[in-house]
C-alpha cells in the first residue's frame, strides 16, 4: 500500500523523481532512435485542438471589456 507523500523522506522522495527522470529520458531516446528528428510535440495537433486560444473573436472580446471599464480584473472578465 502507498505511504502518502508529506509521510516519505527526502531520499524516497529524490528517488521517486531520478525514477521518473530516468523513465522519461529513455523514452525520448527510444523515440529518437526510432527516427524521430524534431522536439515539438506533435499530438497537440493530432488531437483537433487547437494549440492557442487566441482568436480575433477572443481578441475582440477583451479589447471590448478593457475598453467598457479599465478597471477590470481578469476573474471579472470570465464572467463577461
Amino acid at each position: 500500500m502507498a505511504r502518502r507523500l508529506e509521510k516519505w523522506s527526502c531520499i524516497e522522495v529524490r528517488a521517486v523523481i531520478r525514477f521518473l527522470w530516468a523513465k522519461n529520458v529513455a523514452k525520448w531516446c527510444r523515440s529518437f532512435q526510432a527516427g524521430r528528428e524534431h522536439v515539438e510535440n506533435r499530438n497537440m495537433e493530432a488531437s483537433g485542438r487547437p494549440s492557442s486560444s487566441r482568436t480575433d473573436i477572443n481578441t475582440a472580446r477583451v479589447e471590448e471589456i478593457i475598453q467598457r471599464d479599465r478597471r477590470v480584473t481578469v476573474p471579472q472578465s470570465w464572467t463577461e
